[in-house]
């Protein structure tokens, strides 16, 4: 016997189920949207730099910290100084985890 597939969940019909939840991220996707249009605005402005750069300060120091409490990353950091790169990084270590983790 077949019929109409049902949601275990709901028990209505799967098209309709999949079609709602379809036209709520849509709805989320463009609640983003707006929220992140309205926020450029704020981005651009002096204060924003200011507290952009006290968060990349704040982050710089961290992955300094979690570096030097972590023992992979310390004998990371001497290999790089034995084949010749002289300083670690915390800051260009931050902006690359910004950059590739910072994508939403």
């Amino acid at each position: 016997m077949s019929g109409t597939e049902v949601d275990i969940v709901t028990g209505l019909p799967l098209e309709l189920v999949e079609r709602e939840r379809q036209q709520a991220a849509e709805a989320e996707d463009k609640g983003t949207m707006l929220r992140q249009a309205g926020f450029m605005g704020v981005a651009e402005s002096e204060a924003a730099a200011v507290l952009l750069g006290l968060i990349e300060e704040r982050l710089t120091a961290r992955v300094h910290t979690l570096v030097s409490l972590d023992a992979e990353a310390k004998a990371f950091i001497e290999l790089l100084k034995k084949f010749g790169e002289r300083k670690f990084s915390a800051q260009l270590a931050a902006k690359e985890l910004v950059r590739k983790y910072g994508k939403s």
